[in-house]
């Protein structure tokens, strides 16, 4: 998890073996240690959990604007 900037993603891409995804985060597959790992930007993730638990805020009655 961090803030992704252009750069960041390019290096990445280029030097380090990550491909992008259609959501516009980025992975990498270490297949000796059986490993799969995913670069979500900050943002993405906070704005993900907001409306995967929307619902439950709304029947608890809490009101999240």
């Amino acid at each position: 998890m961090c803030d992704l900037h252009d750069s960041l993603v390019e290096y990445n891409v280029n030097f380090n073996g990550f491909k992008i995804t259609p959501q516009n985060t980025f992975y990498k597959i270490n297949p000796e240690l059986n490993l799969y790992f995913e670069v979500i930007d900050y943002s993405d993730l906070v704005n993900s959990a907001e409306k995967r638990h929307e619902v439950f805020f709304k029947t608890l009655g809490i009101n999240r604007n």
